[in-house]
């Protein structure tokens, strides 16, 4: 045996690196030791049968009784380290009696309950809190869609207290990518504005969460600026009245040979109406008010969260009217295989289709043209070909009021002047399309 070296189970040793490492190469293989250090009340050196060696601290507890508290291995923490450890345990104890085990104990299970606050379990309480219920349903519809097939796949086991921006912009760079592949990008295919539409609910998740626990959430991962421009280029001249009267006849005639006759309906609403293809999917029987020839759409399923008055035309009213008799279910455009409507994406792959069948035609000027420029088209020639003011054109397609302060106090009515919109558009969309007198499909 070392001569500088006591036995074990009886000796004590100073604490210092070179006495530590003696005291391990005499521990005796199979034997448990417990060396006390001589320089350090309650400190001690222990070594289990198979030669790992830790700094432990005996200490008596605020209830009177004694146990033993293991600091950390030899391998990981110097004698310096070990001592002012010990020396700040002694001091909790005195002065707060703070128990260390306690304290360890607090500690894993705060850790394990910050785990087990997933981005997922974080995602649920934020879509169930009273702030999104609040919102429209086709916006809480689609952050739930932006959830289940983005965001969630990417992130929801992550500990959503530990996301740091960098994993953030990962995951919206990632979902780019797989928005472009699979053709969820709408009419850019880019992918762009469903990673930041991703980005954007990221970031109000988390400050939700910083509201609610400001001690966990310190700083929100998802605020930083936008990774992909996503404002749409103006697309000026992509349709014109040849080009509309040669998408009109094709739907007609794909309806004719029974390809999706309801579909088609949908999307020669979308010209008649001038409205989103979200508000023409969920249009319920229960919002349309035939003696006024009125489509109200609830707040809850407007872009612009606010309730919305749409006067028919009689071409529109005619469609709407034959769409309803082909469902027989109170949405115009049931969904195959649910009890709900059909999605809005459903309309842009049909119109897609029929754009498709056009150019292997010979009509290559349409390879371009997108069902949302029906849309601008219908809003130019309002302005521009008959002659409305801006602000009549823009609550024909439901824009929201640029000016906060201009919605307050500008509280005319212009349901007159709409209406009359709606009827003169739909006249001029006949005479391009060539409608029969008395609207509809032929």
């Amino acid at each position: 045996m070392n001569q500088h070296f006591q036995p074990a189970r009886t000796g004590k040793i100073r604490m210092s690196r070179r006495a530590i490492e003696l005291a391990i190469e005499d521990h005796r293989p199979g034997k448990k030791d417990r060396i006390w250090f001589l320089d350090q009340p309650g400190l001690y050196l222990q070594i289990t049968p198979n030669g790992c060696a830790s700094y432990c601290l005996r200490y008596d507890k605020p209830d009177g009784t004694n146990t033993d508290y293991t600091i950390g291995q030899v391998s990981k923490i110097t004698p310096e380290m070990a001592r002012e450890a010990a020396q700040r345990v002694i001091a909790g104890l005195t002065l707060t009696n703070t128990d260390p085990m306690e304290a360890r104990r607090t500690a894993r299970r705060e850790a394990q309950i910050a785990a087990a606050r997933t981005f997922q379990s974080l995602s649920a309480d934020f879509m169930a809190s009273a702030e999104v219920k609040a919102l429209a349903i086709r916006t809480t519809e689609h952050w739930q869609w932006l959830l289940d097939k983005y965001l969630l796949p990417k992130l929801g086991k992550r500990p959503a207290h530990l996301l740091k921006k960098s994993d953030v912009k990962a995951c919206i760079r990632a979902i780019q990518i797989e928005a472009q592949r699979e053709g969820d990008a709408g009419e850019g295919r880019s992918g762009f504005r469903t990673a930041n539409m991703a980005q954007g609910l990221a970031r109000r998740m988390f400050n939700w969460a910083m509201d609610e626990d400001e001690d966990r959430y310190k700083a929100n991962p998802a605020t930083f600026r936008k990774l992909f421009n996503d404002a749409p280029a103006k697309r000026i001249g992509v349709l014109n009245d040849e080009r509309v009267r040669f998408i009109w006849a094709a739907l007609e005639a794909e309806a004719a040979a029974g390809w999706g006759e309801q579909s088609v309906i949908a999307l020669q609403l979308a010209f008649v109406t001038l409205q989103r293809p979200n508000e023409l999917t969920n249009a319920r029987r229960q919002d349309f008010d035939w003696e006024n020839n009125l489509w109200r759409i609830p707040e809850s399923l407007t872009k612009t969260n606010d309730y919305y008055e749409i006067p028919l035309s009689d071409l529109a009213a005619s469609l709407f009217k034959k769409a309803f008799a082909q469902s027989n279910s109170r949405w115009a455009f049931p969904a195959k295989d649910s009890e709900g409507s059909i999605r809005p994406t459903v309309l842009s792959h049909r119109f897609a289709k029929t754009r498709e069948r056009l150019v292997e035609k010979g009509h290559s000027d349409l390879a371009k043209v997108q069902l949302y420029d029906a849309r601008r088209f219908g809003r130019t020639c309002l302005e521009q070909r008959l002659g409305f003011p801006e602000h009549i054109a823009e609550r024909v397609i439901n824009h929201a009021e640029k000016g906060g302060m201009s919605r307050r106090y500008n509280v005319g009515d212009y349901s007159d002047q709409v209406r009359e919109a709606h009827h003169r558009w739909s006249a001029e969309l006949s005479r391009i399309a060539q409608v029969p007198t008395g609207g509809g499909q032929s």
